[in-house]
């Protein structure tokens, strides 16, 4: 479908969404704000949930955290991680998969906790 039409067809689902109380605030792959962050750790704190991308990273220099998966190292985008310890509120993942019946099934995993590694480096005078 055209652009124009597009963006129409997010509109109205944006708009049905915020109806049930779901806010969406998009964030350009280019870059983000602060103010995103800030947003988020705002709706954290207030008990909501927020939703990232956190199995790409959209950019070169977006900061990466290094992670254990089917025994191989990979770097996932650290700010679902950083909200979490920001906040003390715990990440949940989840995602959904196409079934042979044409539905939509939801797979999610019990809420993990970030933990900081503190790593202390001695100074010499």
């Amino acid at each position: 479908m055209g652009k124009k039409h597009r963006e129409q067809v997010e509109k109205r689902q944006k708009d049905a969404l915020k109806d049930t109380g779901v806010t969406i605030i998009a964030v350009d792959e280019k870059g983000q704000s602060p103010f995103d962050i800030i947003e988020g750790i705002h709706r954290l704190k207030a008990g909501e949930f927020v939703s990232l991308t956190g199995d790409r990273t959209w950019h070169p220099d977006q900061r990466t955290v290094t992670v254990r998966f089917l025994d191989n190292d990979i770097e996932l985008p650290v700010t679902p991680h950083v909200l979490a310890l920001l906040t003390q509120k715990p990440i949940f993942i989840f995602s959904p998969f196409a079934s042979a019946l044409k539905n939509i099934i939801f797979i999610a995993l019990p809420p993990l906790r970030s933990k900081p590694k503190i790593r202390l480096t001695a100074s010499r005078p």
